[in-house]
């Protein structure tokens, strides 16, 4: 019995170790084959070059936040407000009851909050991780949209990673580069899903501009705009720009994807819009009144007896509707009696909107202004000289979302930081513009073209 005790032991425990021994041959197979994947992924010339653009945005990003910020745990503009509404998201509390907060946009504040246990330091340096991929999408961008060579494609992603408002913005806690980010991947996207068949583009598409929305309300009517050119493209000029069957799939994916603001706005404010509730505010700031000096100069005016009124009939907690019906009512009531002001304004807003002046509205010319001024302006000349590519159904979803930002934009006061988000389409577009001008650059390139 022993004997066959001792027999039944060693089978079990042969048995056993094969079993072991199948099972860390088997992880050993798959470490192996990762491995392999890894190293050929890093032999990738393409890879190498993502991989370079990635840690080059990071290292400049971080140098100036290290070195030329003062105190990068103070807070700066509107940083507390999205700060706030981090903590209460983190606080488990729903978002769609009334107590929600509703004076910014959420998604910002949705992917901080699991940092706030961190110091304001180290949420900057999270952020700048989250901004540096916006060369790289950069970089995917052009060659989706134009068909240029990996070398071509660097020209945007380098300009963007030296240009001055994207180092200054990736390292705030504000949305102008989460937003950039967004606007740069909705202009991928909708590239892909034009000329792919794949029902998952179309829903990756919605989900993107659900998540642009949430980032930058501004944006809550650009699928309007993108339906409406894709109508116009199809009954006018009869040709089949983006099926409206993959718009229809959008807009459901957007609903779902801004449901929780929705669904708050709804419950409180009996609006189904899926942005905060400040729109009275905007436009009784900017147009409260239009004889107003700083106004006129396409700025906003707190102290306007209009504002005044508003800020009064927000602290006796006046619905929603009531709100916006005064605001309304203000400002056509301003546009009817000061119309003569109208060119001047919108004309001041414009000039403000494509600057190069960091604040229009500083009397001084500083050395930040000259300094953005020698960069900005040569791109908006080959920006404006791009346009003759007209022809490319690609450039018209470039210079849509351009226009949709401006459109939207001179509405209300404007300065540069406004246009900042769309910066990264208008220097894609002044590089296609060099790109294709210059027979010894395009020669260069193609000649030196890399290996995918």
């Amino acid at each position: 019995r022993d004997r066959e005790r001792r027999y039944s032991l060693v089978e079990y425990n042969t048995e056993n170790s094969s079993t072991v021994f199948k099972a860390d041959g088997a992880h050993i197979a798959f470490s192996y084959y990762m491995q392999i994947q890894c190293t050929r992924l890093l032999h990738n010339r393409r890879i190498q070059l993502m991989l370079g653009i990635l840690a080059l945005s990071i290292l400049v990003i971080i140098f100036f936040l290290e070195f030329y910020w003062i105190d990068t745990n103070a807070t700066w503009d509107d940083e507390p407000v999205y700060l706030i509404i981090a903590e209460y998201i983190k606080s488990g509390e729903s978002l769609i009851n009334e107590h929600a907060p509703n004076t910014r946009p959420l998604l910002l504040s949705i992917l901080i909050s699991p940092l706030l246990d961190l110091n304001i330091h180290w949420i900057r340096v999270v952020l700048v991780l989250i901004s540096s991929l916006t060369p790289i999408l950069i970089f995917y961008l052009v060659k989706k949209a134009f068909g240029f060579s990996d070398i071509q494609a660097l020209l945007p992603s380098v300009i963007w990673i030296f240009y001055p408002p994207a180092i200054w913005y990736s390292g705030l806690i504000l949305t102008e580069s989460l937003t950039s980010l967004l606007v740069t991947l909705t202009v991928l996207s909708i590239t892909i899903m034009k000329s792919s068949s794949k029902t998952y583009f179309v829903i990756l598409t919605g989900v993107v501009i659900g998540c642009l929305i949430l980032a930058r309300s501004s944006y809550i009517y650009l699928p309007i705009c993108l339906i409406g050119a894709s109508v116009y493209s199809k009954l006018i000029l009869k040709k089949n720009w983006i099926d409206i069957k993959k718009w229809l799939l959008i807009i459901v994916v957007i609903g779902v994807t801004t449901s929780p603001v929705i669904i708050r706005n709804y419950n409180t404010i009996g609006s189904i819009l899926p942005i905060e509730s400040r729109l009275s505010y905007g436009l009784v700031l900017s147009n409260g009144d239009l004889t107003s000096e700083i106004i006129k100069q396409g700025g906003y005016d707190k102290s306007s007896s209009n504002f005044i009124i508003l800020n009064e009939l927000n602290h006796l907690e006046t619905s929603y509707p009531e709100l916006n019906s005064y605001a309304i009512s203000v400002v056509f009531e301003e546009l009817r009696t000061n119309t003569i002001m109208i060119p001047q304004i919108l004309t001041k807003r414009t000039l403000n909107y494509w600057g190069s002046r960091p604040d229009p509205f500083e009397p001084r010319i500083t050395t930040n202004d000259i300094i953005l001024g020698i960069i900005w302006i040569p791109i908006l000349v080959l920006f404006m000289s791009a346009l003759r590519f007209y022809r490319s159904s690609n450039f018209w979803i470039f210079l849509i979302l351009i226009l949709y930002s401006y459109v939207t934009t001179i509405i209300f006061w404007s300065s540069p930081r406004f246009r900042f988000p769309t910066d990264s389409l208008i220097i894609i577009l002044a590089s296609v513009s060099i790109l294709r001008s210059s027979p010894l650059i395009r020669k260069f390139t193609h000649l030196n073209k890399l290996k995918s």
